[in-house]
């Protein structure tokens, strides 16, 4: 493998390693072949192929291989469609479920959320947020009060129209603006609310 790696004979590399890969799972050389075959795949422009190979290390190692997590969501996420953001929605809530609260947890999460957004998984959003707000993320307040307002829009394009306003009204609890009291006040009558209640 190394002298593959030395004389750039990527196709040979790639069926090498993935041979090496399946017969020798647990073999002390598979994580560094691993990573070795996955850069070699994203080098030849093979995003999604490279993204497996980042996704077995991940459910493989867990934490040992967050990194590797990391860059299967950014691979998936940058494949463009709905398959590659399902993937990567899915990748990141499992890593926000398995690593400590923390800074990388929170960027993956925050990454995860808006994956299940852009494929209009209201529902996967929120339930990755519910989850993030039940371990302390994210870490900033800012942060927190967005959160909180996509979980109203979300919970808005679902027909949820009193999750909606709980979810606007905590979002301008930890900061408030302009927008998000506009948003407020559009969420109080779209629901129809009394006028005592706006």
């Amino acid at each position: 493998i190394d002298g593959l790696i030395a004389t750039s004979r990527n196709q040979q590399l790639i069926a090498i390693a993935r041979q090496f890969v399946q017969r020798y799972p647990n073999d002390a050389a598979t994580q560094r072949i691993e990573q070795t075959l996955a850069r070699v795949l994203e080098r030849d422009n093979k995003k999604r192929e490279a993204a497996v190979v980042y996704e077995a290390m991940w459910n493989r190692l867990g934490a040992k291989a967050r990194d590797a997590g990391v860059r299967a969501v950014a691979l998936y996420g940058e494949l463009n469609n709905r398959e590659g953001y399902e993937s990567a929605a899915r990748i990141a809530a499992d890593m926000v479920e398995k690593l400590p609260k923390g800074s990388f947890a929170d960027e993956v999460a925050w990454q995860g959320f808006h994956h299940f957004r852009r494929y209009n998984d209201w529902a996967g959003a929120n339930r990755l947020g519910l989850r993030m707000i039940a371990k302390g993320l994210p870490l900033a307040k800012e942060r927190q009060a967005l959160l909180h307002s996509y979980m109203s829009e979300n919970y808005w394009r679902q027909g949820q129209r009193a999750n909606a306003v709980t979810a606007i009204a905590k979002s301008r609890s930890i900061e408030d603006n302009r927008s998000r009291h506009k948003e407020h006040l559009d969420y109080l009558s779209g629901s129809q609310a009394k006028h005592g209640e706006m």
